[in-house]
């Protein structure tokens, strides 16, 4: 199926993993990612977000963010479409390294296909996403806020997830963006140790 490729990659992303556990540790470098993501993303990664502005929302409790991609010109193939996820960072030399948006689910993938495919859905996605994504199958808490955020050539979005409950030192934050692979999306349940990165968690015997 073209797409599941995506997931894949999102949850192996070291630059997404590196940017969310330095905005979890350090609240000015949350500030500034916020604020200007692209100097935040250089000064954090040496890489240079490549001819696009990047726009950094942050998921909490209450409110869950869905990136709907620009959906690829031609026809959908597994390297466009896992290429459209997210953005390319211009790294000094000339290489490029891929930078997810967020971390996929099938579930989302198949959300994204569906509003590439299908104008109407697409309109109910932007206009009423907590109806859009419950009438896809999705499980919505009561009372949380579905927010989509679209991007265009130009403006690409990250997700930054809410940062886990509880009190945690820096080496515990480390060992749960380690092993941080869940979706939103995945589990109608507020983030905590068990949701975000629980396999790295449970590997500490805690």
């Amino acid at each position: 199926m073209v797409g599941s490729e995506v997931t894949k990659r999102s949850k192996e992303n070291t630059p997404y993993k590196m940017v969310v556990a330095k905005a979890w540790r350090e609240a000015a470098f949350k500030s500034k990612l916020l604020l200007n993501a692209n100097a935040a993303l250089t000064e954090a990664l040496g890489a240079v977000p490549a001819g696009v502005t990047v726009r950094v929302v942050e998921s909490s409790d209450e409110i869950g963010y869905f990136v709907l991609p620009l959906q690829p010109t031609g026809e959908l193939t597994e390297e466009n479409t896992t290429g459209a996820a997210g953005f390319y960072l211009d790294k000094p030399g000339g290489d490029q390294e891929f930078m997810t948006s967020c971390i996929w689910c099938e579930f989302c993938i198949k959300v994204v296909m569906k509003a590439w495919r299908d104008p109407v859905f697409k309109a109910m996605l932007l206009t009423d996403p907590r109806a859009a994504l419950i009438a896809a199958g999705g499980v919505i808490r009561e009372g949380e806020i579905v927010k989509v955020v679209e991007n265009t050539s130009k403006l690409v979005h990250l997700i930054l997830p809410a940062r886990p409950q509880g009190e945690l030192s820096d080496e515990d934050l480390e060992e749960v963006v380690a092993g941080l692979d869940t979706c939103w999306l995945e589990s109608p349940h507020l983030p905590t140790l068990e949701t975000w990165g629980a396999t790295a968690w449970r590997s500490r015997g805690t």
